[in-house]
């Protein structure tokens, strides 16, 4: 089971904020140390972003229906069809 991004964070904050030790917090999380710095790695170079689990952390809202979508669609058809006339 992947973390949440919360969970991930928590772990990241005892690690390396706390100071906890690493091998003991895996353990008790059940997950690796490798993993641990992994999400460090991604942590430093992205922010929490980076180690959000992709489909479960994304916020979910009402689907909104637009007019303009259907008329993008149009576009690109007609766009497709320029580009292979090249």
């Amino acid at each position: 089971m992947h973390p949440s991004l919360e969970t991930k964070l928590e772990i990241l904050h005892r690690c390396f904020k706390e100071r906890e030790d690493i091998k003991s917090i895996s353990e008790e999380y059940g997950y690796s140390r490798t993993s641990i710095y992994s999400w460090r790695k991604l942590y430093l170079s992205g922010g929490a972003a980076a180690i959000m689990n992709k489909k479960k952390d994304l916020p979910r809202g009402a689907l909104i229906v637009n007019e303009d979508v259907d008329k993008g669609s149009d576009n690109n058809i007609e766009l497709a069809a320029k580009i292979r006339d090249l």
